[in-house]
């Protein structure tokens, strides 16, 4: 018997990595600074800090340019803008989490990890579709076609992109030392 498999609702995700002494200082400089002044955000995150929006040149720019080669080069894109909708600075002390979310009022979601963890900290992916309510569907069909959830340790530098829709949350870490990221949102428009 003859077969074509035709794969269907793909999603993706990309990963690079950043290396920039500047980038990180300023992330350190701005998020201490944030600390003092304000008591942060609290929206997914469970303890820790989580800054207001961040408007710094260098952190938007870098993580901008950085963001917008991968997604044009791996979606073959043309004649497009991007532009930073908005970006914030996360610090997860030992057992603090994410709960699941996704970033609505953008296409491509972006987080750069400073400071990771090696006890826990995974950021965690969830398929968008009902594929879950299954029983045993990710027992029994283990092919990727089928799976629910996809886990990546994060890595330190790293800059992982994914569109936004994505629900995703991030695993509680054990380490006495903080875990440090920046969380952003990419929007994409027709240039001209």
């Amino acid at each position: 018997m003859m077969f074509n498999k035709i794969p269907i609702f793909q999603d993706s995700i990309i990963t690079g990595s950043v290396i920039d002494k500047e980038l990180d200082k300023t992330i350190s400089m701005v998020l201490q600074n944030e600390i003092k002044e304000n008591q942060g955000n609290f929206l997914s995150n469970k303890g820790g800090y989580q800054t207001r929006n961040i408007n710094d040149d260098k952190i938007c720019n870098t993580l901008l340019k950085e963001s917008s080669e991968i997604i044009i080069k791996n979606y073959n894109l043309t004649n497009v803008k991007t532009t930073m909708y908005n970006l914030w600075i996360n610090k997860n002390y030992e057992g603090n989490y994410n709960s699941p979310h996704t970033h609505p009022m953008s296409f491509f979601s972006g987080i750069y990890y400073l400071d990771v963890s090696e006890k826990g900290g995974d950021l965690i992916l969830f398929r968008g579709n009902r594929s879950n309510q299954i029983p045993d569907i990710h027992n029994i069909l283990t092919n990727p076609d089928f799976r629910v959830e996809y886990h990546l340790k994060p890595l330190k530098h790293q800059l992982i992109v994914f569109p936004s829709h994505l629900l995703h949350m991030v695993t509680p870490h054990f380490d006495k030392r903080a875990r440090i990221s920046v969380s952003f949102n990419i929007s994409i428009k027709e240039n001209g």
